[in-house]
């Protein structure tokens, strides 16, 4: 009983958040302004991000300004099983040669639980599916951060090993980055893969080559 009560504890541990960012914060957090990159070559390399987080599992729907992508997840443990769907929103909006990125990402899952009722068998239990929009800025910056890599903006990317790391270090004297990161790393159901090179791109120039047949490795 007390494996069932740590594997639900595990499972759902990710419906807890500290705090809701005000609006100002909020929007600062959620959205960045690109100089002289147009919606499509953005739209494409955020594409990218996802399935180089996790090729096999997303699923896209394109808009006029942006995307959606929706990657559903299976975890199995010992006595149970949660099951959900991690959810991005993408919009951009261009206008005179910049173009603002708006990302927004939720979640919803439930778990299904094996409980021994003192014979033979064994009772059900089903915790009621759970949504919620991610609050916290780590999931953001880790995002933003490999946009601005594959658009040739920065000469890191960091994987889930390395942004654990340093953020840890960035949190030594005051919670500088909080929140949850899951849709982009878990110990679970996630590929984290990186690209196979650095993209170098003058930070004040726009990308002249395609790269949409960049290969990938795993790390």
């Amino acid at each position: 009983m007390k494996l069932l009560v740590l594997t639900l504890l595990l499972l759902t541990a990710s419906c807890a958040t500290t705090r809701n960012m005000p609006r100002e914060e909020y929007l600062r957090t959620t959205t960045r302004t690109y100089d002289g990159l147009s919606k499509d070559e953005i739209l494409n390399k955020i594409e990218k991000i996802f399935l180089l987080s996790d090729k096999d599992d997303y699923s896209f729907a394109h808009t006029p300004n942006g995307m959606q992508a929706n990657r559903r997840w299976l975890v199995y443990l010992i006595l149970a099983a949660s099951s959900g769907t991690d959810s991005w929103a993408i919009n951009i909006e261009e206008k005179d040669g910049k173009s603002l990125v708006s990302v927004n990402v939720s979640t919803s899952s439930g778990t299904v639980a094996a409980s021994p009722n003192g014979g033979s068998g064994a009772n059900t239990l089903t915790t009621p599916s759970n949504s919620y929009i991610l609050q916290g800025n780590s999931i953001y910056y880790l995002f933003y951060s490999r946009l601005d890599y594959l658009l040739g903006k920065s000469d890191k990317w960091l994987t889930c090993s390395e942004f654990e790391k340093f953020i840890s270090e960035e949190n030594k004297t005051s919670e500088v980055y909080w929140g949850l990161t899951d849709p982009l790393c878990n110990s679970f159901n996630i590929d984290d893969l990186k690209p196979e090179r650095r993209i170098a791109q003058d930070k004040t120039k726009k990308l002249s080559r395609d790269y949409s047949s960049t290969k990938y490795e795993e790390e």
